[in-house]
């Protein structure tokens, strides 16, 4: 019960007579039985076993009775199992039968002859196997209902002519199954020792496995499940090899595959592999492998592709080729050897895909991205493009030469948001902490006026900056809205305007005192000169006077 368990079983136990009923009561799938004991030699197994809703019942006993053993057989148990194995094994050996039973349903066993005993018999003796059973009384009723598409194969043919049979009939089923019908259903044939002498001639004729009366039930069973597990076999190597041709189809229509042998010699190429080089198929089988390979690249990158292959390793990489007419290609590959049993290499495989295109378009990109990074290298002024969630994603040489900085990684150039480098100042552009990453979009919404920041150079010294942003749709750097960064240095105009705006303001400051000063002792004079015209003057005074 414990190694049941271990491997997944739900377990009943009953130790005695009075606790089998309950525990039957649950219905159980499958019942082990010792009839050592005296409470399973009370258990009615012969009569349990004849209803057909009964669970499957599994002898494990240490008892070697041959004939006890073939009673149980009869009986319709399903296996026989001895306590001289281990019960690890055992449990092993439980697990297997239970679930090869639970797919018993899905085969077909029909019977052909015998007497209503010997049907009868055969019935209770696979009854809790759950094959789906059928009987005919003859070779003739099977072979009219095959040819009126009436009846489906079987995936077993038991064959009983120990009943009155002529044999001229059993041989001319053997030959409607085998020629006629190009069928490979095993058959098992039941004789009498009367008709032992036809022997070889079945076995010529195609018969699988011959029972000459009387055969133990239990070597009945042995042959019915060798036969079925047989065509199982064959049935899921059949399933494997359609799964196989389907998924070589689909990679020879969808892949450029290619084989060698173990020195690398071309043994196999699909269609797509002649298309992609311009070769056909005769021009490459039994050539180097190496006839496609292009002159750019580096002996090194092959020496390491065969390293990993001869250690039965997966190759993955992108590998630049060379057409029959000289221009270049580009392929995705995959590469993998091939082993026999033995573990020793005796081919390889590549699958690759064509990415020509994409290398085509990702060089496109590239040069359109080079000249984008000359033209803004060659501006006076320090321009940088910011994307909103990875900051400062390009720039032109001078912003970096100015900053001092080898790299736009925040790890390296020691900044995240572009705002972190304004400086605070009174006649400045002013961020609120709560905006140093989106206040590009005001200064974008500010753009047709002056905006000022100020930012220090690689020697600490301060610059100010005019400052103008735009944004740029879809660009092929980030997918969605990025900034276009543009700063002009007027730091000495912004020098001189504040040194003029100081002069002018001494200016103001002088003349205001000067004329105060000039004004007071005039003052004086204008108010002297007043009273003295009031005193008694010639006409010579009074002019002078008046004058001044």
């Amino acid at each position: 019960a414990q190694k049941l368990r271990a491997v997944g079983a739900t377990v009943l136990q009953a130790f005695s007579s009075e606790e089998i009923p309950s525990t039957l009561a649950q219905n159980p799938d499958f019942i082990i039985l010792d009839p050592v004991y005296d409470a399973c030699n009370e258990f009615k197994l012969r009569e349990y076993l004849s209803n057909p809703q009964a669970a499957g019942v599994v002898i494990f006993t240490s008892d070697a009775n041959q004939q006890r053993r073939e009673y149980l057989f009869e009986s319709g148990i399903l296996e026989f199992f001895s306590k001289e194995e281990s019960l690890e094994d055992a449990a092993n050996e439980f697990i297997r039968l239970f679930e090869t039973i639970k797919h018993n349903g899905a085969y077909h066993v029909t019977m052909i002859g015998g007497t209503d005993f010997s049907q009868q018999k055969f019935k209770q003796l696979v009854l809790h196997r759950d094959y789906q059973l059928c009987f005919l009384e003859s070779c003739s009723a099977l072979m009219e209902k095959w040819n009126k598409h009436a009846y489906e194969p079987p995936d077993l043919l038991v064959l009983d002519f120990t009943s009155p049979q002529p044999i001229n009939e059993v041989l001319s089923l053997i030959h409607f199954i085998r020629v006629v019908k190009l069928s490979e259903i095993p058959i098992v044939l039941l004789l009498n020792q009367t008709e032992m002498h036809h022997t070889s001639k079945l076995y010529r004729m195609g018969i699988n496995s011959i029972l000459v009366r009387p055969y133990p039930y239990e070597k009945l069973l042995s042959k019915i499940t060798h036969h079925l597990d047989y065509q199982i076999s064959k049935k899921w190597l059949h399933h494997e090899e359609s799964l196989s041709n389907q998924l070589r189809t689909m990679i020879d229509t969808s892949s450029i595959v290619s084989k060698t042998d173990p020195r690398g010699i071309i043994t196999y190429v699909n269609d797509a592999f002649c298309e992609v080089t311009g070769y056909s198929r005769e021009e490459l089988i039994g050539k180097p492998h190496n006839i496609v390979r292009h002159p750019e690249n580096y002996p090194l990158f092959f020496e390491h592709m065969w390293e990993i292959l001869k250690n039965k390793k997966i190759f993955r990489g992108i590998i630049k080729n060379r057409r029959k007419d000289g221009s270049s290609y580009f392929v995705d590959s995959t590469i993998s050897a091939i082993v026999d049993d033995n573990d020793k290499i005796i081919e390889y495989i590549s699958i690759r895909h064509d990415i020509t295109s994409l290398i085509e378009k990702q060089h496109e990109i590239e040069d359109q991205r080079r000249r984008i990074q000359n033209v803004l290298d060659a501006q006076t002024s320090l321009i940088c493009m910011v994307d909103k969630s990875k900051g400062v994603i390009q720039s032109n040489h001078g912003f970096m030469e100015f900053l001092g900085i080898k790299s736009l990684d925040p790890k390296e150039c020691g900044f995240v948001n572009l705002s972190d480098l304004f400086l605070d100042a009174d006649d400045l552009f002013h961020i609120e902490n709560n905006e140093r990453i989106v206040c590009l979009d005001r200064l974008y919404d500010l753009r047709n006026q002056l905006n000022k920041v100020a930012m220090k150079d690689r020697f600490f010294n301060h610059h100010v900056f005019s400052i103008h942003v735009e944004k740029i749709q879809d660009n092929h750097f980030t997918k969605g809205v990025c900034y276009l960064v543009s700063f002009e240095d007027i730091t000495q105009l912004n020098r001189a305007l504040r040194e003029a705006k100081a002069s002018s303001e001494a200016e103001s400051r002088f003349l205001a005192t000067m004329s105060h000063e000039i004004r007071t002792p005039l003052n004086g004079i204008l108010g002297f000169a007043e009273l003295l015209a009031e005193t008694p003057l010639d006409e010579q005074q009074k002019k002078y006077l008046k004058t001044f």
